[in-house]
C-alpha cells in the first residue's frame, strides 16, 4: 500500500494561522524540540504513543544545518538539492508507518527502508521507532550527505549505529536496490522523502506483500 505523505514548501495564511500551502496542516513552528513536540500534536500529528516517542526522541536540532531555524515548520537546505522535510512532513510520515506497525503486532522482526537519508533525521526515529521491532537501512547516495548523517546521528544516538544496533546508514541507489534479489520484496515499511509524480513500480517492488510505503506524492 502506498501512503500519501503532503510536501511542504511555502506557508499559506488561513484566517490569521499560518498553514501549509500544499496541505492545509498548521504549523507547528516552536522554539525548542519539546514546544515544536507539543505543537505537532496539538494540530493532530504524532497521534500514535510510538510514533510521538520516536519523534520526541529526537531533537531536529542535531540535522538542521548552521544559520537555519531547526524548530521552524519548514523544509531546510542541506545542498545537492536535497533538503530536511518539515516536522509536520516527519511526523506524518511517522503516523502512517507506526500504523502500520500497530496493526501488525506479530513477533516477527520488522525490516524498515528510509530512501534518502538526507541528513539522517526521519533515519534516527525510524530506528527509535523500531528499536525492538526490527532494523532499519537507510540510503543516500550522496556521499557527502550519507558522511554528514552518520555524524549528526552519532551525536545522541551512536547507539543506533552500533554492530548491534537497528540501523544500517550505506551509500546506495534506491532504483538500484530494487533491481537487487535480496532487496526486492523485502522490506515492511519504505519511507522516501523525495516527492515523486506518481507511485513508481520499481518503489513498490521494494515492499513486502502487505507493506506500507509512505511517499510525497504530487509535481516533483
Amino acid at each position: 500500500a502506498i501512503a500519501q505523505e503532503d510536501e511542504e514548501d511555502v506557508a499559506d495564511s488561513l484566517g490569521g494561522e499560518p498553514r501549509c500551502r500544499f496541505c492545509g496542516v498548521p504549523l507547528s513552528s516552536a522554539s525548542s524540540h519539546d514546544g515544536l513536540c507539543a505543537n505537532l500534536q496539538r494540530n493532530g500529528l504524532l497521534r500514535t504513543v510510538a510514533a510521538a516517542a520516536a519523534y520526541g526522541a529526537v531533537d531536529r536540532a542535531d540535522f538542521a544545518p548552521e544559520d537555519f531555524d531547526a524548530y521552524a515548520d519548514a523544509a531546510l537546505p542541506l545542498g545537492a538539492g536535497a533538503q530536511l522535510s518539515a516536522p509536520h512532513v516527519h511526523a506524518r510520515a511517522l503516523d502512517l508507518l507506526a500504523e502500520r506497525l500497530d496493526s501488525d503486532p506479530g513477533p516477527r522482526a520488522v525490516r524498515a527502508l528510509d530512501l534518502g537519508a538526507g541528513s539522517g533525521c526521519m533515519s534516527a526515529m525510524l530506528g527509535r521507532l523500531l528499536h525492538s521491532r526490527g532494523t532499519v537501512l537507510a540510503v543516500e547516495h550522496i556521499n557527502e550527505l550519507a558522511d554528514q548523517a552518520r555524524q549528526n546521528i552519532a551525536k545522541q544516538h551512536g547507539d543506533l549505529l552500533m554492530r548491534d544496533g537497528p540501523l544500517e546508514l550505506r551509500c546506495g541507489d534506491g532504483l538500484d536496490m530494487a533491481n537487487q534479489f535480496e532487496h526486492a520484496g523485502a522490506f515492511d515499511l519504505v519511507h522516501c522523502g523525495a516527492a515523486f509524480a506518481q507511485a513508481e513500480p520499481w518503489f513498490v517492488a521494494l515492499l513486502r506483500p502487505g507493506g506500507r510505503a509512505v511517499v510525497p506524492l504530487g509535481p516533483t
